[in-house]
C-alpha cells in the first residue's frame, strides 16, 4: 500500500536590517562572533557626553547620593533600632523579674574606709525605707543592724 503525503506550504518572513547591506547571493556571510552586538554599557561613553547638561548632571548628583544614603546611612539606622527593640525587651524582662516575681533589691552601703555592706530587700518601697533608714542611723554615727526580710 502507498503512503500519500501531504504537502503545505508555509510563508517565511525575512527580517531585513538597515545596518548593513545585504550581501549578495553567494557570498560568504561573517560569522557571529565577528560581528559587535550593543550592550548596556555602550550608552554610557565619556566622549559621546553621557552627562551633557546641568539637569543631567543633577540627577546623576541625586542618583548617587541616593545610593550612599541607602548603602551607609540606612543599615545602620535600621541596626540601632533593632538594638533599641532588644533594650526595649531586656528592660521589659528585667521590670517583670523585680515587680512581678519579687527578686529583692540590693542595697548597699560603703564607708570612707572602704567597708561594705548589703542587704537585700523585696519590693521598691522597701528598698526606699531601708535606705532613709540606713541614712539616718550613719548620719547618727551608730553600727546600723536593720531588721530586714528578703
Amino acid at each position: 500500500m502507498r503512503e500519500r503525503f501531504r504537502t503545505v506550504s508555509r510563508r517565511v518572513r525575512r527580517s531585513w536590517s538597515t545596518d548593513r547591506p545585504a550581501a549578495p547571493t553567494g557570498t560568504p556571510t561573517p560569522s557571529r562572533g565577528t560581528q559587535r552586538d550593543s550592550r548596556w554599557w555602550d550608552g554610557i561613553d565619556a566622549a559621546d557626553g553621557c552627562v551633557d547638561g546641568f539637569d543631567d548632571l543633577a540627577i546623576l548628583l541625586i542618583a548617587v547620593a541616593a545610593f550612599l544614603l541607602l548603602w551607609f546611612v540606612f543599615p545602620p539606622v535600621i541596626l540601632l533600632g533593632l538594638d533599641l527593640l532588644w533594650l526595649a525587651f531586656v528592660f521589659v524582662g528585667g521590670a517583670v523579674g523585680r515587680f512581678v516575681l519579687g527578686r529583692p533589691w540590693r542595697v548597699e552601703a560603703v564607708s570612707d574606709n572602704g567597708e561594705r555592706r548589703e542587704w537585700a530587700v523585696r519590693g521598691f518601697r522597701g528598698a526606699g525605707q531601708l535606705r532613709d533608714a540606713l541614712q539616718t542611723e550613719f548620719d547618727a554615727g551608730l553600727d546600723p543592724q536593720p531588721d530586714v526580710r528578703a
